[in-house]
């Protein structure tokens, strides 16, 4: 069986890319409404009819960048809520797969997460995503709480405060230069931190871990990253 997750491979730096890459970093940096398109294709060397070959607008870069990361995790978590078994397993595979692909990531996604764009208006569709992710992330702590296999804790509680660590992990991290890392030490000692604090017998931990690496396929972030080119795809919906 294929171990958990695979480490992620750096794409191909081609014009598309790192019209994304840069994107991310000046969202980050001047967040979404600050960043121009004029900055973006300055920052990528290219001029601005140049970018909108690849993107017809700002707001197409930053719904490519939710694609690649938000809907990754959205499809993660729904897989995840929908499995059978053990709460604990599903819990720390979501973790482990968030913390790596947050880590090996080559963009800087802060600026979706941190500077308001997700209660924008205009981004409703995606704020409606996240809440989606959340919600079935709560759901498996509560499995897990009625299962006995956790701690008597309210299951909210969990998801805002594994959110919160993910988050700060997001901001240290800051976009990784492809194949700088895995991110496995980084994922297996988030995961670690927070199956060991849940887990009404913390000595089970190396149990859970384990089984968690058994699974095959699962419990990995979907690379939804095309070949260079215009973008076309559209938001997923935020349901199930």
């Amino acid at each position: 069986m294929d171990p958990l997750p695979p480490p992620r491979t750096g794409p191909p730096a081609g014009t598309r890319e790192r019209i994304l890459r840069e994107s991310s970093r000046l969202f980050a940096e001047k967040g979404y409404h600050g960043a121009s398109t004029r900055d973006i294709a300055a920052a990528v060397g290219i001029r601005q009819p140049s970018l909108f070959h690849h993107f017809p607008s700002k707001r197409a870069i930053l719904e490519k960048l939710f694609e690649i990361d938000l809907a990754a995790s959205l499809a993660l978590t729904s897989e995840l809520a929908d499995q059978p078994g053990s709460a604990a397993v599903r819990l720390y595979r979501y973790v482990h797969a968030e913390a790596q692909a947050i880590v090996s990531s080559p963009y800087d996604l802060t600026g979706l997460y941190r500077t308001g764009v997700l209660s924008d208006p205009e981004f409703a569709h995606w704020r409606e995503a996240y809440d989606a992710t959340l919600s079935s992330i709560a759901g498996i702590v509560a499995q897990g709480v009625r299962q006995g296999e956790f701690v008597d804790i309210d299951p909210m509680f969990v998801t805002d405060s594994v959110d919160g660590l993910l988050l700060h992990l997001l901001r240290l991290s800051g976009g990784s230069p492809p194949g700088r890392s895995t991110g496995e030490t980084e994922a297996r000692r988030t995961a670690d931190f927070v199956l060991r604090a849940l887990l009404r017998d913390p000595a089970d931990l190396d149990d859970v871990r384990a089984e968690a690496r058994r699974w095959a396929g699962p419990a990995r972030r979907r690379d939804v990253r095309g070949p260079d080119g215009p973008d076309t795809t559209e938001p997923p919906a935020a349901s199930r």
